[in-house]
This record gives C-alpha cells, sequence and structure tokens, in this order.
C-alpha cells in the first residue's frame, strides 16, 4: 500500500500530470542551458512555447531547453543521470520527493549539486540584496551554514491560506441547516465535529450523497485540515510542548483515526477511499452529465479544494444544468467550540527551487546565475508576475501593475488558468502575490480568511535541511516508516484487523522513529539560526 501525499499535492498546486521525459536532458544540445520543470498546465502547455520565456530569450539572447516531467519522478531522474542543467525541485514533500535524495546538501556533497554560493554576490546581486534584506527569506533560503546554493520562488509577502474545506451551500440550504432553520435562510457554519456529523447524516438521510465526505488516500487531507482538531498532521510538527514530534506517533493520532473509524462505519466515506490519489476529482464535486444528458449530480458535499475552484466549480455545475449548486468555505473542524487549532495549511515565503547541477557546462554556470538573477530584478519580477507589458498588464500613475481584460476577461481561460498562462506561478522568481487578488472574487477572498482566521499554523514545521550525512539515514528510515504508517491508517479506519496502538507505537520506535524525530529537533534548530549567519 505505499501512497505518496506528493502526488496528491501535486495535482491541486499544477493540474493534469505529464508524460516523463527522462531522456530530454540527454541528446545532443541546440540549446545553451536546460531546465528540468515538474510541472505543465494544460492551459500553459511547454514553457518554450510561454510568452515570458520567449520574452526572456529575447532579453537574455540564451536559449533554454525546458524539460516538463512529474515531481515525483525526481528520484529516477537523478539515479538513472538523466537530469538537466538546471532542476526545479521542492524540499516540502515528505521523503525527499521532490528533491534531490537526501537534500542539498547531500547532493552538493555528492557533486551533482554545483555549490554556487561564492559566485552569488558577483553574479545575483538582485537575489543576493533581497535575501540580506529580509530576514522570513533569508531563513527559507540559505543552508544551515549561511551558504546561499539554490534560487528560490519567493513572494512579495506572505499570503493568507489558500486551502481548506469547502461545503455545498445549497445541500446545506437543503437539510435546513441554515440559521433560521428555513431552506432558503442564510446558512450556519459548522464549527465542531460534532456539526460536521449532523451535516453529513444530514446530507445522507436528505438522499443528496451516499458517501458525502470525500477523504483522501492517506487518511488525512495534505494540509491536515481535518485532523487539525486532534493537534495531529500526517508529518511531522511541532506539538503543545513546542517541540517536534511525529502526527501519527503522537497519541492524539490515535483519537483521530476512532473518528475516522466511526465515519466509516456511519457511511460518511467511500468505501474505495484508498484509490483516491489525487484531489477530489472534479466530477465528484461538481457534477457530471447523465447518457441522456441530463445534469448528474456531484458525489461529495464536503472536500478540500484550493479557493481558486470555488467559482470554476459553481459555473461548471450551472453549465451542466444545476443553477443552484453553490460552495461555501468551512474553518478547519474543532473538538470544542472553545477550541484553538494551531495547523492549517501556511503560504510560505519560499517555493520551488532552482539548482545547477554538474552537467552545466562550466562556462555557462555564470551565465545561468545571471539569467536567474534577473527574475529578481524589478523589471524580471515583473515580467514573471504579470507577463508583457501593454498586452497582459499596464502600469497606473503608482507604478501598479493591473492585468489587463486579456487576463481578467479570458473567454476560453478560467481566471487562474489564465494567470498561469500570461504570467509565470511556481518558477523561481520574486512575484508579486497580490496578483491573484486581481482574478479571484469577493467570495474567494473570502474562503482564504475562514481558512486564515479560523486558526493558526504555529504547529506547522517550516522547510528546514538535513545534513548530507542526516539526508541518506531519513530517506530510507522515513520510508519504511511511512509505509507502515500507511497501511496502519487504512486498517484502523476501515476496521480491518490491526494492532493496538500501543504496539503500533512501538513499531515505529523499532523503526527508528525517535531518532528521525530527534534528527528534525536538530534541523529545526539549525533553520532557528540561520538568521545568525
Amino acid at each position: 500500500m505505499k501512497k505518496r501525499l506528493a502526488s496528491i499535492l501535486l495535482a491541486c498546486a499544477v493540474g493534469a500530470g505529464t508524460a516523463l521525459a527522462l531522456a530530454g536532458c540527454v541528446e545532443q544540445r541546440d540549446y545553451d542551458f536546460s531546465i528540468w520543470v515538474p510541472f505543465k498546465s494544460n492551459a500553459v502547455g511547454q514553457y518554450d512555447e510561454h510568452i515570458v520565456f520567449q520574452k526572456l530569450e529575447e532579453l537574455t539572447g540564451l536559449k533554454v531547453k525546458f524539460v516538463h516531467d512529474d515531481l515525483t519522478n525526481v528520484n529516477n531522474v537523478f539515479a538513472r543521470g538523466t537530469y538537466c542543467d538546471v532542476m526545479i525541485l521542492n524540499d516540502s514533500y515528505p521523503n525527499f520527493t521532490g528533491t534531490y535524495p537526501g537534500g542539498i546538501e547531500k547532493g552538493i556533497a555528492d557533486g551533482k549539486i554545483v555549490d554556487i554560493s561564492d559566485r552569488m554576490e558577483e553574479h545575483a546581486p538582485n537575489y543576493s540584496a533581497l535575501v540580506a534584506s529580509d530576514p522570513a527569506v533569508k531563513q527559507g533560503t540559505v543552508l544551515d551554514d549561511g551558504r546561499l546554493t539554490a534560487f528560490y520562488e519567493v513572494a512579495n509577502k506572505e499570503s493568507d491560506s489558500w486551502y481548506g474545506y469547502m461545503m455545498r451551500e445549497d445541500w446545506l440550504k437543503e437539510i435546513g441547516y441554515t440559521v433560521d432553520g428555513s431552506k432558503t435562510g442564510e446558512v450556519k457554519i459548522p464549527q465542531t465535529y460534532a456539526d460536521w456529523e449532523e451535516v453529513l447524516q444530514g446530507f445522507k438521510d436528505a438522499g443528496l450523497s451516499s458517501t458525502p465526505f470525500f477523504l483522501y488516500s492517506q487518511g488525512v487531507d495534505p494540509f491536515n485540515a481535518i485532523s487539525a482538531g486532534y493537534g495531529v498532521t500526517f508529518d511531522f510538527q511541532l506539538d503543545s510542548t513546542g517541540k517536534v514530534n511525529y502526527g501519527p506517533y503522537m497519541e492524539e493520532f490515535e483519537d483521530y483515526l476512532s473518528m475516522m473509524n466511526s465515519w466509516y462505519e456511519k457511511g460518511f466515506i467511500s468505501k474505495e477511499y484508498a484509490a483516491s490519489k489525487e484531489y477530489v476529482p472534479i466530477t465528484d464535486a461538481v457534477g457530471g452529465t447523465n447518457t441522456d444528458g441530463s445534469y448528474k449530480e456531484a458525489k461529495y458535499g464536503a472536500f478540500t479544494q484550493m479557493y481558486i475552484y470555488m467559482t470554476q466549480y459553481e459555473e461548471t455545475a450551472k453549465a451542466l444544468g444545476n443553477e443552484e449548486y453553490s460552495l461555501v468555505a468551512v474553518p478547519n473542524p474543532k473538538q470544542n467550540a472553545e477550541d484553538e487549532i494551531h495547523i492549517r495549511q501556511k503560504a510560505s515565503r519560499t517555493g520551488n527551487y532552482a539548482v545547477i547541477t554538474d552537467k552545466c557546462p562550466d562556462d555557462m554556470i555564470d551565465k545561468v546565475i545571471e539569467w536567474f538573477d534577473y527574475l529578481y530584478s524589478a523589471e524580471g519580477s515583473l515580467l514573471m508576475s504579470y507577463g508583457i507589458e501593454g498586452d497582459t498588464y499596464t502600469l497606473d500613475e503608482n507604478g501598479n501593475a493591473h492585468y489587463t481584460e486579456k487576463v481578467t476577461e479570458s473567454e476560453t481561460l478560467s481566471p487562474s488558468d489564465a494567470v498561469k498562462k500570461y504570467s509565470v506561478q511556481g518558477f523561481p522568481c520574486f512575484y508579486d502575490i497580490d496578483r491573484e487578488k486581481q482574478v479571484t472574487n469577493e467570495k474567494e477572498q473570502s474562503a482564504m480568511k475562514t481558512w486564515t482566521e479560523g486558526c493558526d499554523a504555529d504547529w506547522v514545521l517550516p522547510v528546514t535541511s538535513l545534513t548530507a550525512e542526516e539526508g541518506s539515514e531519513y530517506a530510507d528510515t522515513m520510508d519504511e516508516i511511512e509505509d507502515v504508517v500507511l497501511d496502519y491508517i487504512f486498517d484502523y479506519i476501515t476496521g480491518a484487523e490491526h494492532a493496538a496502538f500501543a504496539e503500533f507505537r512501538a513499531e515505529l520506535e523499532e523503526l527508528g522513529i525517535k531518532e528521525m524525530i530527534s534528527m528534525k529537533q536538530s534541523s529545526l534548530d539549525r533553520y532557528n539560526a540561520r538568521l545568525s549567519k
């Protein structure tokens, strides 16, 4: 039962998967350098056809070969030696799924990642100045010893939470879950797990859905919204003592599993939930079309998704014939109404990052660094954030950028896809996070506030670095631990025969979970000390 959280996260963040491109970086060169890109949007297509990167080629005179692949294929690419001159990676996925096996430091020690730290001040002045001037950016971009070895995607400020639970607002009205108890009044917003059970049972009793709650194959959603009320996650986290712990190893995790088992027994959760390897399929969240052309009702009444999909889902349902379809954002549920929650999706200031590998010709390394550094200049940031001036954006008298109607009023693309097509997301650069507000409506922005203001993210562990030695041990140990955890979660939720939770914890200890917790604590301590470097 090997299941990987990264595959779920990737589906939300970048849309459709792509065919493997393992051999793309080893052919004869007709380009200056190659970049391995771990995503591809159907709306965007190949990056060498993207207007922003075409403009970059015009400005820099450098031709870039882009190789699109799947983030979960990173390990294969490095193992087979088919990686590119530049690799776009991400450390936030479990067990080095999205980065060099063992982490950046191990990649440098293995000679596969180039240590460019001694070149950055001279050849990347824009990026170096940004890192030096902003403590939050510095903490998220340098290694524990202070070296700057990668170009990170950097937001100009922290955003609200962009991910959380949605419920069918029209279904809530249908069951009378409203302030005045009518089917037309303002809906109440469920706050506790007991409230959720009332709602989910109501959806079933009304015949709206036989299994109204969408549960991911891991038994908890990617950002731990459903388990947050129990103070646990699927991964390493901080606990009430402020120390690092591992969610499935914590005693509170059994309480969460017990509740999920009860929801499974009550029929809230599909018996095939373990087959769900992606975010909720759009047909299950929105509905579809029957063979006679009539509307086919959606399967779920409660599911997680990014805020940008709220309007898109509503409009899709209406196009299919369901004029009543509507969604409402709901906060992470609590055990008691007065409880405080310290876990939610947290939008880090730093995201995907680029490293230069030993595949890059020596005489190109400085040019590659300078190419990336332009993306952190004022002009480069505008290009990446908004596209082409006069075409996809204009500047007002105060120098603020505004998308043109080509982006905001596209007849063929959703607002989120239009942003991807005419500007760039997920690529290392310095970008304006407020651009998103230009293509979102009040309801979507309200959803972000609902997910943010309902709790904080104090127990969410930041992305930390392991040493080369730690990285090797961690990857092997956690791969085995995660397999055991996934099997146990599945058996517990479905009511299959399983060991007592105390025995499960003992097995994790035998596999080395305490050592891994200690290792992550050490990495957090080093992370917290980065600002003094």
